[in-house]
């Protein structure tokens, strides 16, 4: 996994710490199970954040972070994207 992409996430959630790969796995699946269940890009990054970074994860409005399907973007083209359900 890219550093760019925790980075991203970091920066999007106003996290202390830059995520492990392991966490933007999980932040990337949790993000797809709330993208299937029909919330938008934004809310299912927020309500991932919220499961995968419980402690740290704030809703913040800042204009440098990157959209929800930017870094999801970075992650598939690094190959790190969610398995697909059939």
């Amino acid at each position: 996994m890219e550093s760019n992409i925790a980075m991203a996430i970091k920066v999007k959630y106003g996290l202390v710490h830059v995520p492990s790969q392991r966490k933007c796995r999980s932040w990337i699946r949790e993000v797809a199970v709330h993208r299937g269940a029909g919330l938008p890009p934004e809310h299912a990054g927020w309500q991932a954040a919220r499961r995968v970074f419980p402690y740290e994860a704030r809703q913040l409005h800042d204009p440098a972070a990157s959209a929800v399907t930017e870094i999801l973007t970075l992650a598939e083209d690094s190959g790190d994207d969610p398995p697909r359900r059939q």
